[in-house]
């Protein structure tokens, strides 16, 4: 209280011990009601797909790498330009060497242009760069794209974190970011077990179907459409609620 004197502030906030000075912590089922719906929908289906691709990719890019693996020829044709010998650790390298600048990027592009701007644009690149994988011309050209979409995979995943949080108000924040984190790492298992089935027989099938879950992923982030960036966050039901339905002025 005296500091509060020794400062510029004229009203110094009373409260009683135990006294309730916010509203109670939301539960899961808030997150699927009303217009959080919508947005809880996409962001499942958004997390799901970036940790079935990314964690997918930490099992067939190296195997795509190695040499000793017997690969799909009908992929690469027996074209033994296509193939790196002793690379066990190249994915892990490449995955070193461009995830740090990915980072950085993802933050200056986020409030510069936006969190839907750059997680469209980062998974157009990614999608492109997936149908590129299928054309193999050297050895430099595969290590390039697939560079290229961890890259630009690291940066929408980077996007998605930011967005997540920032689509909830603070009552349910935590319940959102829980439960969209939950479903995601099922997503990483899937990723994991399916890459591990479809890439034993065709890494073509397993790449077109990487490619196709890009592209749905797209759609799902299109959708989500209002941008959080520079939007101020919500902490109560009633703020939220003022926030999504702002009351007309009134005009003299």
């Amino acid at each position: 209280e005296r500091m509060f004197k020794m400062s510029d502030k004229k009203v110094v906030p009373k409260y009683n011990l135990g006294e309730r000075v916010e509203e109670a912590r939301g539960s899961i089922p808030e997150i699927f009601e009303g217009d959080y719906f919508r947005v809880t929908i996409l962001l499942l289906q958004a997390f799901s797909i970036n940790a079935f691709i990314e964690y997918g990719a930490a099992l067939l890019l190296p195997d795509m790498f190695r040499l000793r693996l017997l690969l799909d020829t009908s992929l690469f044709d027996d074209d033994s330009s296509c193939y790196m010998s002793n690379s066990e650790y190249l994915y892990m390298l490449l995955i070193g060497s461009v995830s740090l600048p990915a980072v950085l990027v993802a933050y200056l592009t986020c409030d510069r242009f936006g969190r839907i701007k750059t997680m469209l644009f980062s998974g157009a690149v990614s999608l492109v760069g997936l149908l590129m994988l299928l054309i193999c011309i050297n050895m430099y050209f595969l290590v390039g794209e697939a560079a290229v979409v961890v890259f630009f995979s690291v940066l929408q995943n980077c996007a998605l974190w930011l967005y997540l949080p920032e689509s909830y108000p603070t009552y349910i924040r935590n319940a959102a970011v829980g439960v969209v984190n939950g479903v995601g790492k099922v997503g990483a298992a899937l990723g994991s077990l399916i890459t591990e089935i479809v890439a034993g027989s065709s890494i073509r099938a397993c790449l077109t179907l990487y490619v196709c879950l890009t592209a749905y992923q797209l759609i799902c982030i299109y959708l989500m459409r209002r941008d959080t960036a520079g939007l101020r966050l919500a902490d109560t039901r009633a703020a939220a609620q003022e926030r999504q339905d702002p009351q007309p002025q009134e005009t003299r």
